[in-house]
């Protein structure tokens, strides 16, 4: 009886907890609210989460890594060729343009992971304010202001930088995530063999003829975690992670996220798995780097596949490790015969009721 009551009010906890999501995300409510926190930290003259020292060079651009909010990133992308640049999820205008204006370059397109006004609250002030700007996002995303929507394959050049097109739809049906094609990489022939098999020889990634470099991944693959699954299930989620785009890219690759999780992502990881030495290394280091607000991102993704268990949540430790922790509140029992989907679904759940700090 006291499984059943607790499972009954974790489902009723969750249908309310959706119907709130669906009013954030799909109504004016959720641009309202987003308005009125930007507001209340300029009013509390409140700096930024972190400082960051200088942008992150790749080979044909350098990543400007933009603090806002309380703990997201924005991306200024600035071509070296062309000085040429373009936003990834730039929810806060006014830091945006300050950003550009920093950096002495004229923003001409608007890179948009997904709808949620946390990063995609920011497009209808800066297409007002830059009239040429193109926003580009995931197709019937209903991102805000879209100009042109784009699919799996495509490329969006930004000068000379080109960024392939990912679908990754869970956190959001239509999430999409771009990878950033570096011309350094052509030269290495293990890393061009080992994603060789992904691309079709009619995709447009051929026109390019580079190879991956980084991503921006907005709310899909975070710091030592994955973003909640409002629209997918676990079977798309894992399969996205485990055996799509994040399986297949290199684990050279650098990972630029939509927020400043790692602390908290890595904190629920050694309460779950607390011999993983990875883990704890990391967090440690983590922690250090945020006494001085410094930003514990990017990350190469190998060091994901070393800390982040949505990445390997088919290996035994894991799957005992649920087991040895689950509670009434996941609803559905894992067990040694449990798929590793199954395993996967309960990691998120553990995660979403903060388990680790009950």
């Amino acid at each position: 009886m006291v499984n059943l009551i607790s499972g009954l009010n974790q489902y009723f906890k969750r249908m309310l907890f959706q119907i709130a999501y669906a009013l954030y995300a799909y109504t004016p409510l959720g641009q309202l609210m987003h308005n009125r926190m930007l507001e209340k930290r300029r009013m509390g003259k409140q700096g930024p989460h972190s400082v960051v020292d200088a942008p992150h060079r790749l080979s044909t651009c350098d990543v400007y890594i933009v603090p806002m909010l309380q703990d997201n990133y924005a991306y200024l992308v600035v071509d070296h060729a062309t000085r040429e640049a373009a936003f990834v999820d730039p929810c806060d205008a006014e830091e945006a343009l300050a950003a550009a204006s920093r950096a002495n370059v004229a923003v001409t397109k608007l890179l948009i992971t997904h709808n949620h006004p946390d990063h995609a609250g920011g497009n209808l002030q800066l297409k007002a304010r830059l009239k040429e700007v193109e926003v580009i996002g995931g197709k019937h995303e209903q991102v805000p202001g879209v100009t042109t929507e784009v699919v799996e394959g495509q490329i969006v050049r930004v000068g000379n930088t080109c960024l392939r097109v990912w679908d990754t739809p869970f956190h959001t049906h239509h999430h999409v995530v771009f990878v950033v094609l570096g011309s350094e990489a052509q030269a290495n022939a293990t890393l061009a063999k080992q994603i060789s098999s992904v691309y079709a020889e009619s995709s447009p990634i051929k026109d390019c003829d580079l190879l991956p470099e980084a991503i921006f991944s907005g709310d899909v693959l975070l710091p030592g975690s994955c973003g909640r699954l409002f629209t997918g299930n676990a079977d798309v989620a894992y399969e996205i992670l485990n055996r799509g785009v994040f399986s297949t890219l290199p684990g050279g690759v650098w990972v630029f996220p939509g927020h400043e999780y790692t602390v908290a992502s890595l904190d629920f990881n050694t309460w779950l798995l607390p011999q993983h030495q990875h883990i704890t290394q990391r967090l440690e280091k983590a922690r250090e780097y945020r006494t001085r607000r410094a930003p514990t991102i990017p990350v190469k993704l190998e060091l994901e596949w070393l800390t982040n268990p949505f990445l390997f949540a088919d290996r035994s430790d894991v799957r005992e490790a649920v087991i040895a922790k689950q509670c009434p509140d996941l609803m559905t029992a894992v067990s040694s015969t449990s798929s590793a989907v199954d395993i996967f679904a309960a990691v998120r759940i553990m995660k979403d009721l903060s388990l680790h700090r009950k």
